[in-house]
């Protein structure tokens, strides 16, 4: 678990099973002062923002933008970050109210990258075996999950009911099937496409409803299986049955 550069996976030569080059680059910082009431989350045309409560009393602030305007805008970030919270909501305002704490930092650096889970001496875990666009924010839920899927693995490879080899091989196929979905509905939302009108009705709907909020909240962290929360039946229940049509065929196209 040494991070999306990892020595251990260049010296053991682990396998890319999928790889996408970086769509957008982020910027964060921190406030004293910005209220929210929980986590904000904004989507536009070639932009994205969020606002979180953080320790101390200070809200994070992330933006994102296409990969190709990195250069231009890293020469004043703090600028560019201030202008995409103008685009969100009433973030801006909020902002311009409050003192930033620390200065602000951002990167480019941000692949979608997945490795082979072991070989022969070797595991992987966390960004060393999966890494993906910050923009969905399941990075932390998956390093999570792969850890305890992976302790479980080598329990039962090294004194358990099975051979390591086979118990590490359930491993890498379990993380890579639970990974699908999320991996490519974080490629789609790191596109920076906005949201259509389906879309924006339907994340109002869950912004409305504290349950599904939650619900919300926890598949974004991993408790809530990703595969559930967008299941053709909860979308229906959310949205009726002609809006979830419309959805399913703007996303088919």
């Amino acid at each position: 678990a040494d991070g999306k550069h990892s020595k251990v996976a260049q010296l053991a030569g682990a396998a890319e099973r999928r790889q996408v080059a970086a769509r957008t680059f982020a910027f964060y910082a921190y406030w004293d002062g910005l209220p929210v009431k929980g986590g904000e989350i904004y989507s536009d045309t070639g932009s994205a923002a969020s606002a979180w409560p953080t320790n101390d009393g200070l809200t994070m602030t992330y933006v994102a933008g296409p990969i190709a305007n990195f250069e231009a805008i890293r020469r004043d970030p703090t600028a560019h970050l201030i202008a995409a919270l103008e685009k969100a909501g009433s973030l801006g305002e909020r902002a311009r109210g409050a003192v930033q704490v620390g200065r602000t930092r951002g990167t480019s650096d941000l692949p979608n990258l997945l490795r082979a889970g072991h070989g022969p001496g070797w595991a992987l875990a966390g960004d060393a075996g999966l890494v993906m666009d910050p923009i969905t924010g399941l990075g932390i839920g998956h390093a999570l999950r792969d850890a305890e899927l992976l302790a479980a693995a080598v329990l039962n490879g090294l004194g358990g009911t099975s051979d390591l080899a086979s118990a590490l091989a359930r491993y890498e196929k379990q993380r890579n099937r639970e990974t699908k979905p999320a991996f490519n509905w974080t490629l789609d939302v790191a596109a920076l496409r906005g949201v259509n009108e389906v879309e924006e009705e339907l994340f109002s709907t869950i912004g409305a409803d504290e349950a599904e909020t939650s619900q919300f909240f926890g598949m974004l962290t991993g408790v809530v299986p990703m595969r559930s929360f967008f299941s053709p039946a909860h979308l229906i229940r959310l949205i009726g049955a002609k809006n979830f049509l419309r959805l399913a065929r703007a996303r088919s196209r």
